[in-house]
Protein backbone atom coordinates (compact mmCIF):
# COMPACT_ATOMS: atom_id res chain seq x y z
CA UNK A 1 0.00 0.00 0.00
CA UNK A 2 2.42 2.39 1.14
CA UNK A 3 4.89 1.43 -2.22
CA UNK A 4 1.63 2.84 -4.59
CA UNK A 5 0.84 5.98 -1.99
CA UNK A 6 4.62 6.55 -2.16
CA UNK A 7 5.00 6.63 -6.10
CA UNK A 8 1.96 8.88 -6.82
CA UNK A 9 2.96 11.52 -4.38
CA UNK A 10 6.21 11.55 -6.05
CA UNK A 11 5.35 11.78 -9.12
CA UNK A 12 2.63 14.10 -8.27
CA UNK A 13 4.97 16.62 -6.00
CA UNK A 14 7.49 16.47 -8.83
CA UNK A 15 5.36 17.23 -11.68
CA UNK A 16 3.28 19.67 -10.19
CA UNK A 17 5.34 21.83 -7.49
CA UNK A 18 7.98 23.48 -9.62
CA UNK A 19 10.76 22.60 -11.88
CA UNK A 20 14.36 22.02 -10.51
CA UNK A 21 16.75 24.66 -11.58
CA UNK A 22 20.55 24.77 -12.05
CA UNK A 23 22.01 28.23 -11.09
CA UNK A 24 24.19 29.81 -13.03
CA UNK A 25 27.82 29.65 -11.76
CA UNK A 26 30.25 31.50 -12.62
CA UNK A 27 33.24 29.71 -14.65
CA UNK A 28 36.72 29.15 -12.83
CA UNK A 29 39.86 29.84 -15.01
CA UNK A 30 42.54 27.13 -14.66
CA UNK A 31 45.90 27.74 -14.68
CA UNK A 32 45.70 26.85 -18.56
CA UNK A 33 43.75 30.27 -18.80
CA UNK A 34 40.61 27.56 -20.26
CA UNK A 35 37.27 27.86 -17.99
CA UNK A 36 36.68 25.26 -15.96
CA UNK A 37 33.36 23.90 -15.29
CA UNK A 38 31.55 24.34 -12.38
CA UNK A 39 31.70 21.49 -9.04
CA UNK A 40 28.38 20.00 -9.03
CA UNK A 41 27.56 17.49 -6.15
CA UNK A 42 26.68 14.11 -6.98
CA UNK A 43 22.91 13.63 -6.91
CA UNK A 44 21.24 11.39 -4.28
CA UNK A 45 17.73 10.33 -4.47
CA UNK A 46 16.43 11.84 -1.96
CA UNK A 47 17.10 13.84 1.66
CA UNK A 48 15.86 13.24 4.72
CA UNK A 49 15.31 16.34 7.42
CA UNK A 50 14.10 16.07 10.50
CA UNK A 51 14.23 17.46 14.06
CA UNK A 52 15.47 14.31 16.32
CA UNK A 53 16.84 11.00 15.92
CA UNK A 54 15.08 9.06 17.92
CA UNK A 55 12.45 10.42 14.47
CA UNK A 56 14.64 8.33 11.76
CA UNK A 57 16.40 5.47 14.08
CA UNK A 58 14.12 2.76 12.01
CA UNK A 59 15.10 4.82 8.70
CA UNK A 60 18.69 4.88 9.44
CA UNK A 61 18.79 1.17 11.12
CA UNK A 62 17.52 -0.47 7.05
CA UNK A 63 20.22 1.96 5.40
CA UNK A 64 23.23 0.14 4.07
CA UNK A 65 26.94 1.37 4.04
CA UNK A 66 25.88 4.20 6.52
CA UNK A 67 28.33 6.55 7.31
CA UNK A 68 27.69 9.55 10.00
CA UNK A 69 29.57 13.14 10.45
CA UNK A 70 28.44 15.92 12.41
CA UNK A 71 28.82 18.75 10.54
CA UNK A 72 27.70 22.74 11.35
CA UNK A 73 24.94 22.78 13.62
CA UNK A 74 23.06 19.27 12.31
CA UNK A 75 23.97 15.50 12.22
CA UNK A 76 24.33 13.64 8.80
CA UNK A 77 23.96 10.61 7.70
CA UNK A 78 24.89 9.09 4.51
CA UNK A 79 24.07 5.39 2.90
CA UNK A 80 21.96 3.13 0.70
CA UNK A 81 18.33 2.78 0.91
CA UNK A 82 17.17 -0.28 -1.47
CA UNK A 83 20.01 0.69 -3.36
CA UNK A 84 19.53 4.11 -3.41
CA UNK A 85 21.63 6.75 -2.10
CA UNK A 86 19.76 9.00 0.15
CA UNK A 87 21.02 11.21 3.19
CA UNK A 88 19.50 11.71 6.64
CA UNK A 89 20.38 15.12 8.80
CA UNK A 90 18.84 15.68 12.34
CA UNK A 91 18.57 19.53 12.57
CA UNK A 92 17.75 20.57 16.24
CA UNK A 93 14.71 22.61 16.29
CA UNK A 94 17.18 25.28 18.57
CA UNK A 95 19.27 25.24 15.39
CA UNK A 96 19.39 27.51 12.29
CA UNK A 97 17.18 24.29 10.50
CA UNK A 98 16.64 26.56 7.06
CA UNK A 99 20.22 27.22 7.01
CA UNK A 100 20.80 23.68 7.19
CA UNK A 101 18.83 22.20 4.74
CA UNK A 102 20.51 24.74 2.38
CA UNK A 103 23.49 23.11 2.96
CA UNK A 104 22.60 19.70 3.00
CA UNK A 105 20.98 20.45 -0.95
CA UNK A 106 24.10 22.06 -1.54
CA UNK A 107 26.59 19.25 -0.42
CA UNK A 108 24.06 16.46 -2.00
CA UNK A 109 22.05 17.67 -4.62
CA UNK A 110 18.84 15.74 -3.61
CA UNK A 111 16.21 15.14 -6.71
CA UNK A 112 13.73 15.77 -3.45
CA UNK A 113 13.27 16.76 0.06
CA UNK A 114 11.15 15.02 2.84
CA UNK A 115 10.48 16.93 6.30
CA UNK A 116 9.61 13.71 8.47
CA UNK A 117 9.28 13.17 11.90
CA UNK A 118 6.28 12.65 15.13
CA UNK A 119 3.53 14.74 15.40
CA UNK A 120 0.87 15.45 17.51
CA UNK A 121 -3.04 15.38 16.22
CA UNK A 122 -4.93 18.14 16.47
CA UNK A 123 -8.58 16.95 14.49
CA UNK A 124 -10.06 13.77 16.68
CA UNK A 125 -9.97 11.40 13.39
CA UNK A 126 -6.22 11.48 13.37
CA UNK A 127 -5.09 8.20 15.06
CA UNK A 128 -1.67 7.27 16.06
CA UNK A 129 0.33 5.78 13.70
CA UNK A 130 -1.31 7.76 10.55
CA UNK A 131 0.55 9.33 8.27
CA UNK A 132 0.06 12.86 7.16
CA UNK A 133 0.76 15.08 4.18
CA UNK A 134 1.02 18.44 4.17
CA UNK A 135 -0.65 19.81 1.25
CA UNK A 136 -0.20 23.50 3.80
CA UNK A 137 2.64 24.20 6.11
CA UNK A 138 1.95 27.01 8.68
CA UNK A 139 3.36 28.19 11.73
CA UNK A 140 1.57 30.22 14.89
CA UNK A 141 2.20 33.53 13.64
CA UNK A 142 0.22 32.48 10.21
CA UNK A 143 3.51 32.50 8.08
CA UNK A 144 3.29 29.91 5.21
CA UNK A 145 3.94 27.94 2.30
CA UNK A 146 1.82 25.60 0.12
CA UNK A 147 2.76 22.28 -1.40
CA UNK A 148 0.57 21.03 -4.37
CA UNK A 149 0.32 17.43 -3.56
CA UNK A 150 -2.86 15.22 -4.59
CA UNK A 151 -5.24 14.43 -2.39
CA UNK A 152 -4.95 10.94 -0.37
CA UNK A 153 -7.60 8.90 0.53
CA UNK A 154 -6.01 5.55 1.75
CA UNK A 155 -7.28 4.93 5.62
CA UNK A 156 -4.27 5.76 7.84
CA UNK A 157 -3.25 8.43 5.75
CA UNK A 158 -4.33 12.40 6.03
CA UNK A 159 -3.99 15.19 3.78
CA UNK A 160 -4.23 18.78 5.14
CA UNK A 161 -2.24 21.69 6.92
CA UNK A 162 0.63 20.70 9.46
CA UNK A 163 1.32 23.44 12.29
CA UNK A 164 4.57 23.24 12.40
CA UNK A 165 5.69 24.38 15.45
CA UNK A 166 9.17 23.82 17.97
CA UNK A 167 7.79 22.48 20.98
CA UNK A 168 4.78 19.99 20.42
CA UNK A 169 2.16 20.26 22.98
CA UNK A 170 1.65 18.73 26.10
CA UNK A 171 -2.26 18.53 26.64
CA UNK A 172 -5.37 17.65 25.02
CA UNK A 173 -6.11 21.32 26.24
CA UNK A 174 -3.24 22.52 24.18
CA UNK A 175 -3.98 20.41 21.21
CA UNK A 176 -7.92 21.47 21.10
CA UNK A 177 -6.19 24.89 21.59
CA UNK A 178 -4.07 24.75 18.19
CA UNK A 179 -6.41 23.22 16.43
CA UNK A 180 -9.16 26.28 16.91
CA UNK A 181 -6.34 28.83 16.33
CA UNK A 182 -4.78 27.40 13.17
CA UNK A 183 -7.17 24.95 11.83
CA UNK A 184 -4.31 22.63 10.99
CA UNK A 185 -4.86 18.43 11.26
CA UNK A 186 -1.65 18.10 13.30
CA UNK A 187 1.49 19.49 14.79
CA UNK A 188 5.06 18.60 13.80
CA UNK A 189 8.54 20.18 13.84
CA UNK A 190 10.72 22.14 11.58
CA UNK A 191 8.35 21.47 8.46
CA UNK A 192 8.24 25.11 7.36
CA UNK A 193 12.14 26.22 7.60
CA UNK A 194 12.77 22.41 5.35
CA UNK A 195 10.13 24.13 2.66
CA UNK A 196 11.67 27.79 3.11
CA UNK A 197 14.54 26.52 2.02
CA UNK A 198 13.80 24.14 -0.71
CA UNK A 199 11.92 27.29 -1.85
CA UNK A 200 14.56 29.41 -2.19
CA UNK A 201 16.51 26.41 -3.97
CA UNK A 202 13.46 25.57 -6.20
CA UNK A 203 13.94 21.92 -5.36
CA UNK A 204 10.58 20.05 -4.63
CA UNK A 205 10.21 18.80 -1.04
CA UNK A 206 7.40 17.25 0.96
CA UNK A 207 6.25 17.18 5.09
CA UNK A 208 5.31 13.53 6.25
CA UNK A 209 4.64 13.02 9.47
CA UNK A 210 3.29 9.94 11.67
CA UNK A 211 1.11 10.83 14.30
CA UNK A 212 2.25 9.52 17.93
CA UNK A 213 0.20 11.28 19.88
CA UNK A 214 -3.68 11.38 19.28
CA UNK A 215 -6.27 15.06 20.14
CA UNK A 216 -6.45 13.28 23.90
CA UNK A 217 -3.62 11.87 24.40
CA UNK A 218 -2.22 12.54 27.68
CA UNK A 219 2.14 11.97 27.88
CA UNK A 220 3.30 10.78 31.35
CA UNK A 221 5.25 13.40 33.14
CA UNK A 222 8.36 10.89 33.33
CA UNK A 223 8.44 10.96 29.57
CA UNK A 224 8.13 14.59 29.51
CA UNK A 225 11.23 15.00 31.11
CA UNK A 226 12.79 12.18 29.66
CA UNK A 227 12.81 13.86 25.97
CA UNK A 228 13.46 16.99 27.02
CA UNK A 229 17.31 15.83 27.95
CA UNK A 230 19.75 16.30 25.30
CA UNK A 231 22.53 14.15 26.40
CA UNK A 232 22.41 10.15 27.10
CA UNK A 233 23.41 11.10 30.79
CA UNK A 234 20.34 13.04 31.29
CA UNK A 235 18.30 10.26 29.56
CA UNK A 236 19.56 7.68 31.78
CA UNK A 237 19.37 10.14 35.12
CA UNK A 238 15.75 11.16 34.27
CA UNK A 239 14.43 7.35 33.35
CA UNK A 240 16.31 5.80 37.07
CA UNK A 241 14.48 8.95 38.54
CA UNK A 242 11.49 9.02 37.46
CA UNK A 243 10.54 4.67 37.99
CA UNK A 244 12.45 5.85 41.42
CA UNK A 245 9.58 7.88 42.24
CA UNK A 246 6.67 6.53 40.77
CA UNK A 247 7.56 2.80 40.20
CA UNK A 248 4.31 2.24 37.47
CA UNK A 249 5.72 4.52 35.25
CA UNK A 250 8.43 1.74 34.17
CA UNK A 251 5.42 0.77 32.41
CA UNK A 252 3.80 3.43 31.48
CA UNK A 253 7.46 4.36 29.24
CA UNK A 254 7.94 0.85 28.09
CA UNK A 255 4.53 1.31 26.34
CA UNK A 256 5.27 4.84 24.99
CA UNK A 257 8.82 2.83 23.63
CA UNK A 258 6.68 0.66 21.83
CA UNK A 259 4.51 3.28 20.25
CA UNK A 260 7.19 5.40 18.96
CA UNK A 261 9.31 2.03 17.45
CA UNK A 262 5.61 1.52 15.47
CA UNK A 263 6.29 5.36 14.62
CA UNK A 264 9.51 4.88 13.32
CA UNK A 265 8.50 1.93 11.11
CA UNK A 266 5.79 3.80 9.53
CA UNK A 267 8.44 6.40 8.82
CA UNK A 268 10.91 4.16 7.54
CA UNK A 269 8.37 2.17 5.28
CA UNK A 270 7.23 5.31 3.44
CA UNK A 271 10.85 5.96 2.75
CA UNK A 272 11.69 2.70 1.44
CA UNK A 273 8.81 2.40 -0.73
CA UNK A 274 9.81 6.15 -1.82
CA UNK A 275 13.40 4.61 -2.81
CA UNK A 276 11.79 1.52 -4.33
CA UNK A 277 9.43 3.24 -6.60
Amino acid sequence: MFRQIASHLLHSVIRKQFAKTVAATPAATGDTGEPSPPYVPPTCEFAVICAAEREVMGLIDRMRNVRSIQAAGFQLSSGLLAGKSIVVAVCPVDGDVTQATEAVITGHNPKLVLAMGFADALIPSAAANDLVVANRIIDTATNGVTIDVTEITTKGCHTGTLLSIIDLPNSPHERTELAKSHEALSAGRIALPVAVACGRRQVPMMAVYVITRQLNDQLPAEADHLFKQKSWAGRAGALLGGVTRRPAAATDLWKLQENLWQARGRLADFAEDMAKR
